[in-house]
């Protein structure tokens, strides 16, 4: 860009700041899930991201659905590459609750009731906590707290590759013996023409 088009200071200052703020928003996300979910989150964005590579340009997109179909069970050829979705779930139990809040002075929200788990129940008692105090604003809040039991996974040692230093998880094998796997870091990092190759051990 020469100097007679490149972007007024002003304008680079806001897309810089606008940057900041989407890498922290995406920082608030990712912080707010839990471990799995951010590991669920994990392995389907990096599937995701690299079967969008072998999508051919100029085919049409498939819908969500299939997206996510073809994404799950590409991730179910490689376990050890996405543990998460892999993982061994041996019991899985959720239980929901509910609760009216009351707005306070200061805009935040304070529990006015026990838990209720039938949301009836606390459709009925929001309403009478109106009726007894008409100024005040209420609301239904949800808590929904999962409980999951999975097999300990063995920890894995991921040693760098001989072809380009990646670690190991970062690889995925080929469909045959005649197709490389590809680097999923190399494509990160834009050597799209390094990518290609399966995982070596270093020597």
């Amino acid at each position: 860009m020469t100097a007679s088009n490149a972007l007024p200071e002003y304008l680079v200052a806001y897309l810089m700041e606008r940057d900041a703020q989407r890498a922290s928003a995406v920082d608030t996300l990712l912080t707010s899930l839990t471990e799995r979910e951010r590991a669920l989150v994990r392995d389907a964005a990096v599937m995701g991201y690299v079967r969008g590579t072998f999508h051919p340009r100029g085919e049409e997109v498939p819908l969500n659905k299939a997206i996510v179909a073809e994404v799950v069970s590409a991730c179910f050829t490689f376990p050890s590459l996405y543990p998460a979705i892999n993982a061994d779930i041996e019991d899985q139990h959720q239980t929901i609750e509910y609760f009216v809040q009351c707005q306070q002075p200061d805009g935040t929200w304070e529990s006015c009731s026990s838990p209720i788990t039938n949301p009836r129940v606390a459709v009925e008692q929001r309403a009478a906590h109106r009726r007894a105090h008409p100024d005040c604003e209420y609301r239904i809040a949800r808590r929904t707290t999962t409980v999951l039991i999975e097999a300990e996974q063995p920890e894995r040692v991921d040693l760098p590759c001989g072809e380009c230093g990646h670690p190991q998880h970062q690889h995925t094998a080929g469909d045959d013996p005649v197709s490389p796997g590809q680097c999923r870091q190399c494509v990160t990092e834009g050597d799209e023409d390094n990518a290609w190759h399966d995982y070596e051990e270093q020597q």
